[in-house]
This record gives structure tokens, C-alpha cells and sequence, in this order.
């Protein structure tokens, strides 16, 4: 009895943008690099200043460190592979990295869903489970502070809330947007479906850093410190460097 026909998967074609032009092709592996590098050492930097000031040891924190840990191997997962289908028209992934990165962008994209249900508890269905447990907790936040009558106080609440409802706007807008448009039936363009993708995938990872940097008062006072430091260290080796 002869074997049927049988074929074997070895490995995956990515295809980018497919309505890209070619000669687009250098702007978007730019444009993917610059994210790329912002992303790398804006997450490096909340590293080091946790590594390097005692007084950001503290839960909420450590709760920040590991958002940034996430969006790092996040962006390592699936940036580099997008941008050598560009810069070296290495558009070939086997089939066991493939599935590796598959895994990781839902296992990764999973702890960060958990991480800001938990970052909603900590204040004063795995990707809508969370949420639901966060728009229920700052809806209760919303409620109570609708009750104080002294604005400074009711502006004060609010500003410590803007943080953590930023980051999640940056991360479930687009999600959501992107599963109910399906679900009613609204189709889009290969090349908007993944700019859409690419946004709530790419942008948060790089722009967190940068509001935790801006909003937590310890991690703006660290940083400011270290800037200044450094800005004192090269001050002195301009001093005392020989002149010609």
C-alpha cells in the first residue's frame, strides 16, 4: 500500500508590509530601528537607576522593573528579525523560531496584561480578564474621587491615576479596537492591520519608560541626580584634560 502525499513545514515567509514599495523599504527599516534602539535604552535606563538608587527598592517599583523587562525581551523577540527582512532581505525564519517567537510575543504580551491588573490593585481570557478587573478598579477610584469637593485634593488623585491609565490606553486601545472591528465584521488592508499591530506591540514598550521616568517622582529625582552627575564628571575630565 503506497504512503499518500505528505509535506513538512520547515519555514515561515515573512512578508512586512506587502503593499510597501521597495523603495520604502529603508524609511520603514529606519523608522523600526530608531523605535528599536529607543525602546532598548530607554528600558536600560530604568535598569540601571533601579541598580543604582536603594531608594527605589520598593514594591511599586519593582512592579515597574518588571514591565520594562518584558518590553525589552518584547521588542528583542520581534524587532530585529523585522528589520533584517529590510536592511538584508532576510525574510526567512524556520519553523522552530517561529514558533519560539510566537510563543514568547503571547507568553510576554500575557505577564504584561497581569502586570497592569496588578498595577490597578496596587492603587491608592487573559488579555480582557485583566482588563476587566482594571476598568472595575478605576471605575471604583473615579467614583470616590467624584466625592471630594476640593479640587486641589480631586486634581492631586487624578494626576497619580494618569501613569498607569496612559500606559493602558497605549496597550489595550488598539487591541480591543483591532478584536471588536472583527467581530462586527470590519475588515482592513493587510498593510493597516499590521501598522495597527505593530502599534499596540511596538510603541508601549518604548514609550513607558519615558512616562514612568517623567511621572514617578523617586525615578525623575534619580535620574536628574544621575544626569548632573555625569554632567559634573565630564565638566572635570574638560578641566583637567591637557590642553594642545
Amino acid at each position: 500500500m503506497s504512503e499518500g502525499n505528505q509535506s513538512r513545514v520547515t519555514e515561515f515567509i515573512l512578508t512586512g508590509f506587502p503593499g510597501l514599495h521597495p523603495q520604502y523599504y529603508g524609511l520603514a527599516s529606519a523608522v523600526l530601528f530608531l523605535v528599536y534602539v529607543v525602546t532598548v535604552k530607554a528600558n536600560a535606563a530604568v535598569f540601571f537607576l533601579f541598580a543604582t538608587n536603594k531608594s527605589l527598592h520598593k514594591p511599586v517599583y519593582y512592579i515597574i522593573l518588571n514591565v520594562s523587562a518584558c518590553d525589552l525581551l518584547f521588542s528583542t523577540t520581534t524587532l530585529p528579525k523585522i528589520i533584517s527582512r529590510y536592511w538584508f532581505q532576510s525574510g526567512r525564519i524556520s519553523f522552530t523560531a517561529g514558533f519560539v517567537q510566537m510563543y514568547l510575543v503571547h507568553y510576554l504580551g500575557s505577564v504584561n496584561s497581569f502586570i497592569f491588573a496588578l498595577m490597578a490593585f496596587d492603587r491608592m481570557i487573559t488579555l480582557l480578564g485583566p482588563l476587566a478587573f482594571i476598568l472595575f478598579s478605576y471605575s471604583s477610584i473615579f467614583i470616590e474621587i467624584s466625592k471630594v469637593t476640593n479640587l486641589g485634593n480631586c486634581g492631586k488623585s487624578l494626576s497619580t491615576c494618569s501613569t498607569q491609565l496612559i500606559i493602558i490606553s497605549l496597550y489595550y486601545v488598539p487591541r480591543c479596537f483591532v478584536y471588536f472591528a472583527s467581530q462586527v465584521g470590519i475588515k482592513f488592508s493587510a498593510d493597516l492591520r499590521i501598522v495597527i499591530i505593530m502599534l499596540y506591540s511596538l510603541v508601549p514598550p518604548m514609550i513607558n519608560p519615558l512616562i514612568y521616568c517623567l511621572r514617578a517622582k523617586d525615578i525623575r529625582e534619580c535620574l536628574m541626580k544621575q544626569f548632573y552627575k555625569e554632567k559634573s564628571r565630564f565638566h572635570q575630565f574638560t578641566m583637567n584634560r591637557p590642553a594642545h
